[in-house]
């Protein structure tokens, strides 16, 4: 997320748009075992892309934040501060919850706290997991809530485009959209591959390793599209701001073979409709601002701003609550409905009354410290 002063509205108006799909669909879709409901009310399924749009997002104010950082270590710094404190109160909070009020134990991950380990460090479980076996620990974690499956694939993210940002900061576009077409490419190679067709036993090998590699760990490679599309669109935006010509602009044809990656990944066309209007939302964002006018009033921009705690706290919380409670209110539609409005609310408060001190504190510790040296 880009430095709080330096915020773009429209942008805090997308976030609000992915985090109340996601949440409709958590609480309407994905879940319909716990629901009193059951699935009667099943009109959200295709809002788990909300994540994918979240995804472009990050793309987008991640380059934006590249550009006005000084260092690679100024860049973690940052995204240090802004990642990890909230991840350790909702995992703390999570924890908490389900261990006070989930006696029936629906939702297991959440009660145990060796799952703590991947939740705050961010890494994947199944990669955590053989790290700590090749380390001799004898012990297996998860994601203390499901939703954090998505921070992994952002952290690859970051790592990625400030690595060759920082190599390279003049040819950072050339260099970034030739490593993220060729990664993409190889990612369908090995999702397309039948390896039954390989004869050569260490071969057959050595593309099985490679194949859990891109799938299981260094899993960016499924997601890169968006995150690649919105850095793309992220220097788009910048040319036109500084009044750069088309034709000393080549970040928007290098876009084209992206989305064309992006379409076959898709493999649907209902998907590749949803990746299709993601990219008219950002097209109007930054040619044609006001169509999004819904994206502006200032409700819809503070759900966006508070957006990552809603996103880290949201999914196996509601889920107990709608399980637990749900069936009390009738219509039992209206429960989820509620649930988000507390959550919105909740989420706000924190931003506003918790995150905030604590990112200006860690600022002022870890940042601007090492400025007055």
């Amino acid at each position: 997320m880009e430095d709080l002063k330096n915020r773009i509205g429209i942008l805090d108006g997308f976030r609000a748009i992915a985090i109340l799909f996601v949440l409709l669909f958590h609480f309407y879709s994905r879940w319909p075992q716990y629901y009193p409901y059951k699935n009667n009310f099943d009109y959200f399924s295709l809002g788990k892309y909300g994540v994918q749009f979240f995804f472009t997002i990050s793309g987008f104010v991640i380059y934006y934040s590249l550009t006005s950082t000084k260092s690679f270590l100024i860049f973690w710094k940052k995204r240090f501060i802004r990642l990890f404190p909230s991840m350790l109160v909702a995992s703390i909070f999570t924890f908490g919850v389900f261990n006070f009020f989930d006696n029936a134990f629906i939702l297991k991950d959440s009660h145990e706290i060796k799952n703590f380990l991947p939740s705050i460090t961010f890494i994947n479980p199944v990669t955590f997991n053989l790290l700590i076996h090749r380390l001799g620990f004898n012990i297996s974690t998860s994601y203390l809530s499901g939703s954090y499956w998505s921070l992994w694939p952002e952290v690859q993210f970051y790592l990625f485009a400030s690595i060759i940002y920082y190599t390279n900061k003049v040819h950072f576009i050339r260099n970034f959209s030739l490593i993220s077409v060729a990664l993409i490419i190889i990612y369908i190679f090995f999702k397309e591959m039948d390896l039954g067709l390989v004869n050569v036993y260490y071969l057959k090998k050595l593309l099985e390793i490679l194949r859990v590699f891109l799938f299981y760990h260094f899993n960016l490679a499924a997601y890169l599209s968006y995150f690649a599309i919105g850095t793309l669109l992220c220097q788009v935006y910048t040319d036109k701001n500084l009044a750069i010509k088309e034709t000393e602009s080549p970040s928007r044809y290098i876009i084209i073979p992206l989305i064309l990656l992006q379409f076959y990944l898709a493999n649907d066309l209902t998907i590749g409709l949803i990746n299709f209007l993601i990219i008219i939302m950002f097209v109007l964002f930054i040619f044609q601002p006001k169509y999004l006018f819904f994206a502006q009033y200032p409700i819809v921009k503070k759900i966006g701003v508070s957006s990552y705690f809603l996103y880290l706290i949201h999914e196996h919380i509601g889920v107990l609550i709608i399980h637990n409670w749900g069936g009390y209110l009738h219509p039992t539609f209206i429960a989820p409905l509620m649930i988000i409005i507390s959550f919105i609310i909740m989420s706000i408060i924190y931003y506003t009354k918790i995150e905030k001190n604590i990112s200006t504190r860690l600022t002022k510790l870890f940042i601007n410290v090492n400025k007055k040296k």
